[in-house]
């Protein structure tokens, strides 16, 4: 038996509405399955969200994040003829509780070094470390900008779990400019360092010195030779020079006895070249022999 539906209302019409009579009976309602699907999703998201927060170790208020600056300390004259050694200063200052210093990694001013320290801040403290290196100052890397980022290891003071960061380190006195590091050992090194001529086969001949001067350059000529201001000359060869990367001289003593005491006379030679390229003004590192030459007591023949 089917059921009788009245006609559907159209707009316009007169129609009356029958108060008295009765509404069909309403299937009862039911969520729309995408709705029930949704909501088992947000549910397993939150507690796997829940999950991993309890996984990982709850952040440390006082947690450090260290302040870390690197200087120059100082520069010197390697003996050997790799060039000059730069003493950086890597001050690292502590906050909040203990880390462990990792490495340092420094790209740039003429190094690319990665430096293992192993050291312990303690919480609240400063520690100084000074690091030897061998930067490279030609025109290829020495006018690129450092940078260093030093890597640290807080820990967690409740759960003891490690977890390594890395901490930017704050390039000072200069070197966070182009070619800052170099600029600063050319303050303290003679001129000429950065282009090392070898000496070897060093010896007094009388009251002159003999030396072999290697690295010249195949193309160049030697046209100078300098202890300090006073230019040297050379008993054996008078006349213009022959190119070629070595030479052998026997430099005579520049007639005055040193005033000053050994330690501060000149500890090398600098070398002027002429080649291809023009002018060129190299430093070859000889050691306090050159000193003794030069300073005090007068040698024989000379007041």
């Amino acid at each position: 038996m089917s059921e009788t539906r009245p006609p559907a209302m159209r707009y316009g019409e007169a129609t009356e509405l029958d108060l008295d009579a009765g509404h069909p009976p309403s299937k009862p309602w039911r969520p729309h399955a995408l709705v029930i699907l949704l909501a088992i999703a947000l549910l397993g998201a939150g507690a796997g969200a829940g999950l991993r927060a309890r996984a990982q170790p709850v952040p440390d208020a006082a947690d450090p994040i260290p302040a870390a600056r690197l200087t120059l300390r100082d520069a010197r004259l390697d003996a050997s003829p790799t060039g000059a050694v730069a003493t950086l200063r890597l001050v690292v200052r502590g906050n909040g509780q203990q880390v462990h210093l990792g490495t340092l990694v420094i790209h740039g001013g003429g190094l690319a070094t990665t430096i293992t320290l192993d050291r312990t801040v303690p919480a609240g403290d400063v520690i100084a470390l000074d690091l030897e290196t061998k930067p490279d100052c030609t025109q290829r890397s020495g006018p690129l900008i450092m940078s260093a980022r030093l890597t640290i290891d807080p820990g967690d003071s409740t759960t003891g779990l490690r977890r390594v960061r890395m901490v930017t380190v704050v390039p000072g006195n200069g070197l966070d400019r182009a070619g800052g590091l170099c600029q600063a050992m050319d303050l303290q090194l003679p001129g000429g360092w950065r282009r090392p001529v070898t000496a070897s086969n060093i010896q007094h001949v009388g009251p002159d010195l003999r030396v072999t001067l290697t690295g010249l350059g195949d193309d160049s000529r030697l046209a100078g030779v300098w202890a300090g201001d006073a230019l040297l000359a050379d008993r054996e060869h008078t006349g213009p020079a022959a190119p070629g990367d070595a030479r052998t001289l026997l430099l005579v003593h520049p007639g005055e006895c040193g005033t000053g005491p050994v330690a501060r006379q000149p500890t090398g030679l600098r070398v002027l070249t002429i080649g291809k390229t023009g002018l060129r003004v190299g430093y070859a590192a000889i050691g306090p022999a050159l000193a003794r030459w030069l300073g005090p007591p007068c040698r024989p023949g000379y007041s």
